[in-house]
C-alpha cells in the first residue's frame, strides 16, 4: 500500500499515464536523524503542472497540491487531466475545500459539506488518494472544524504556522503546522528552513501558491528561479521530500520512501 503511493510516470512529463515502480530507500523510524521536507501548493493553479512539475520530475521529487475543487474549470487552474498525470507521477492531489471559505465562519455542518464535496470531486476525477488530506483555507480552523474532520474521516489537516517545524510522531495529524513561502521570502531564508530541519531532525512543511517565471510577483507568489535553486539545495543536502500522504504513512510506521535525485 505504501509503495503504491510512489508510482510515477516513465519518461518526461506529458508522455502518458504509464506507471512504473521507482527505486526505493529505507528511512529511520519517524525519520530520526534525517529530517524531511514537504512542498505543498495551495489552490490548485496550473503553474504547478506547467512550471513546477517538469522541474521536480527531473529529480523524482514529489509535491502536494491542495485543490479548491469549486474553481476547477476556470482559467489558470489544474484540470482533472493534469491532476491525473501529476498523481501518476507520485504527486498528491489533496483537499483545500470546495470554495476556499474561512471555515471558522461556517457551522459544523457547512464545514463538513465543504470538505466532503472536494472529497467527492477528487474521487470523481480519478485522484482519490489525497482527498482526505485537508489544508484549511487561510489556515483557519476551530473546534467545529476538527469535529467535521472526524465526521468525514479525514486523515490529516494542515494549518499555517508561518515558521514552525515539527517532529514525528505528531500528537494530532489534524493540526499540522506549515512554513509560508511568498514573494518576500528570500532564497536564503528558504534554505535556512532546510538547514534547521537537518540540524534538528524536524520536518519542514512548505506551503506556496503561484510560481512565476516572469513578471512582477504578487504577495503570495514565488519566483521560479528561487524554487529551482531551492530544489538544487534539496538535492545537495539529500533531505527526503514527502507528500502529505507519505507523511501520514511514515507517521503510521512505514519506513520506505522512493529514491529521489
Amino acid at each position: 500500500m505504501f509503495l503504491g503511493a510512489f508510482n510515477g510516470i516513465a519518461g518526461a512529463p506529458g508522455l502518458g499515464q504509464q506507471r512504473y515502480t521507482p527505486p526505493v530507500r529505507t528511512v529511520p523510524q519517524n525519520l530520526s536523524g534525517t529530517g524531511a521536507v514537504l512542498i505543498t501548493f495551495d489552490d490548485g493553479t496550473s503553474d504547478a503542472y506547467t512550471l513546477t512539475y517538469p522541474l521536480f520530475a527531473a529529480h523524482n521529487i514529489p509535491a502536494t497540491c491542495y485543490i479548491n475543487s469549486g474553481t476547477v474549470g476556470g482559467a489558470s487552474v489544474l484540470t482533472p487531466s493534469m491532476m491525473r498525470e501529476l498523481d501518476a507521477a507520485g504527486w498528491c492531489m489533496a483537499n483545500h475545500t470546495r470554495d476556499h471559505l474561512d471555515l471558522t465562519t461556517l457551522s459544523q455542518a457547512l464545514q463538513q459539506s465543504q470538505i466532503q464535496k472536494t472529497v467527492d470531486d477528487l474521487t470523481a476525477w480519478g485522484v482519490p488518494d489525497g482527498a482526505l488530506h485537508v489544508a484549511y483555507p487561510f489556515g483557519s480552523y476551530n473546534a467545529d472544524t476538527l469535529a467535521a474532520m472526524e465526521d468525514v474521516s479525514a486523515l490529516s489537516g494542515r494549518g499555517v504556522a508561518f515558521d514552525e517545524q515539527f517532529s514525528l510522531p505528531l500528537e494530532d495529524m489534524h493540526q499540522i503546522p506549515a512554513v509560508r513561502i511568498r514573494a518576500d521570502t528570500t532564497l536564503a531564508t528558504a534554505k535556512g528552513y532546510i538547514d534547521t530541519a537537518l540540524a534538528n531532525d524536524t520536518i519542514c512543511c512548505f506551503y506556496m501558491h503561484v510560481i512565476k517565471s516572469e513578471g512582477e510577483l504578487d504577495t503570495y507568489d514565488w519566483a521560479y528561479d528561487d524554487l529551482a535553486a531551492l530544489v538544487d539545495y534539496i538535492v545537495q543536502t539529500n533531505i527526503p521530500v514527502l507528500t502529505i500522504a507519505d507523511l501520514y504513512a511514515v507517521q503510521s510506521g512505514a519506513r520506505v520512501i522512493r529514491q529521489q535525485y
